[in-house]
């Protein structure tokens, strides 16, 4: 599983959203505070997750990247250790496995530093830990806790998943059979434990912390999207030959399970699993504006919920099955990489400039006029997060460049600490960063013209590499030459 994640991390392209979270670890890792230094508009963990990490294997893309491999693949990992635990058949677990890492929204979005691993993960270890709850009666204090921890950490990273904190307590409630406070209290014990964080910073100013994880997503940007664009998504993501498959196996296995009567349905794992999928789905598509990269969490619950009719068919008719199942996974695999490609697509990733190569190329041309620990100017915070430049003020987070594009007036930016195009103009006049670095996310914008003419007039390119101009700031002597330029077009026109 690793070593699968680990080569799509070395070689899938750049998510531009990678950008602000590495930026983001790196400014909390050296003080700053979200939501107060900088703009951040997701809950606080993911930042401190990755620089910690970064702290020891060093502050680069790939080594933020491997964390979330190790994410995703331990999503996997107890998955299929679930499934060998409760099926015992190894053709079911292989068919298992196959059917989560031949997944094209896993294989997309696992390498890539974003909160979807992470939801993958938790929500992951969180159901397992539920499922092993009702079947280990020697520690289910112990996997109880677990799931509360597995999926506070969850919440701390994607507000999204607060929901599984009710579902999950109320999962236990119903089938304690003795003293349903203990494990509740063990559950709930444990997630306290990952919210100190979150407390501390909705403690410092909770309007703020409203702002930026609520308010931001519905009245800023993305902004809260058509019913149609709601169903596209869902068609895009559940009427694709891969979803769709996943689906109907799960379904099949709820219907199986509901066979046996609605009591005792009610009670079963298919109802649970039913549950956490149907609820994550739900949740996901009344998000102010969904994307199906979001989706990718949820397939490791289908393939738990496949498992059991993986097995009956195995233990049935297992010729039939088998030759149905080779005939059935073949299509899946034809459809991964069409999947991954669209995933990647979807977000404009598969633009040659966001290819590992000519990134690497621009961040070394960038080194050689940068000076040690000095700040630039660039619209993309993963430039300056790769080439070691602190960013400038308001300009660290690239979701400055949609709202622009959107038309967020100047104001109301620079309440959410993002600079306007205004003080942009004036940041380039006054030459305050040496170094500015041109190259993906300049979007469109009223000024977008003059912040040229700023540019042009008060810095000099000094080279363009893989498509990315960077830019010195003109001297003395830059400006005495560009005076005796104009001077010498204005005697020509006299002329």
């Amino acid at each position: 599983m690793c070593g699968l994640f680990g080569w799509l991390a070395m070689h899938r392209n750049v998510d531009g959203d990678e950008g602000l979270y590495l930026e983001a670890a790196r400014l909390v890792a050296q003080g700053k505070k979200l939501y107060f230094d900088f703009f951040y508009q997701q809950m606080p963990l993911i930042p401190y997750l990755y620089a910690g990490w970064m702290e020891v294997f060093g502050y680069q893309l790939f080594s933020a990247r491997f964390l979330s491999v190790l994410l995703t693949a331990s999503a996997g990992l107890f998955t299929l250790a679930y499934v060998a635990k409760t099926t015992k058949n190894l053709w079911t677990l292989n068919f298992c496995a196959f059917f989560l890492f031949a997944n094209g929204l896993i294989l997309a979005w696992a390498p890539v530093i974003k909160t979807h691993p992470l939801n993958a993960f938790s929500l992951s270890l969180a159901v397992v830990a539920l499922l092993l709850w009702r079947k280990d009666p020697r520690r289910r204090l112990a996997w109880a806790a677990l799931a509360g921890f597995a999926i506070g950490i969850g919440v701390n990273g994607r507000l999204t998943l607060v929901p599984y904190l009710p579902f999950f307590a109320a999962y236990l409630w119903i089938h304690s059979h003795e003293r349903p406070w203990r494990p509740l209290a063990a559950f709930a014990g444990a997630a306290a434990l990952t919210f100190p964080l979150t407390l501390y910073y909705f403690a410092l100013d909770p309007g703020l912390f409203y702002q930026y994880n609520l308010e931001y997503h519905t009245k800023i940007f993305p902004g809260i999207s058509e019913d149609a664009f709601r169903l596209g998504i869902a068609q895009t993501v559940f009427v694709e030959m891969q979803m769709f498959l996943l689906s109907i196996l799960f379904l099949l296995g709820v219907w199986r399970a509901a066979r046996r009567g609605w009591k005792e349905f009610f009670l079963s794992d298919e109802a649970f699993l039913a549950a956490a999928v149907g609820g994550f789905l739900l949740i996901h598509l009344m998000t102010a504006t969904p994307f199906t990269q979001y989706f990718s969490a949820v397939v490791p619950l289908l393939v738990i919920g496949i498992a059991p009719v993986l097995q009956a068919g195995f233990a049935r008719r297992r010729a039939l099955c088998v030759a149905a199942l080779v005939f059935a996974a073949f299509f899946y695999a034809s459809a991964a990489k069409r999947v991954m490609n669209h995933e990647i697509n979807s977000m404009g990733s598969d633009h040659s400039h966001w290819e590992l190569r000519r990134i690497s190329r621009a961040v070394r041309a960038a080194k050689r006029y940068l000076r040690p620990g000095e700040p630039c100017l660039t619209w993309w915070p993963g430039y300056a997060f790769l080439a070691g430049c602190p960013s400038a003020e308001g300009m660290e987070n690239h979701m400055r460049s949609h709202a622009i594009d959107v038309g967020i007036p100047g104001d109301v930016l620079e309440t959410y600490k993002m600079m306007s195009d205004e003080r942009l103009l004036e940041t380039l006049a006054d030459r305050r960063y040496r170094v500015l670095i041109a190259g993906v996310y300049r979007l469109g914008s009223p000024y977008y013209r003059d912040i040229d003419r700023a540019i042009l007039d008060n810095y000099r390119p000094a080279r363009t590499e893989a498509g990315v101009t960077i830019y010195v700031a003109k001297d003395l002597t830059d400006d005495i030459v560009d005076r005796y330029i104009l001077e010498r077009e204005i005697r020509y026109r006299k002329r």
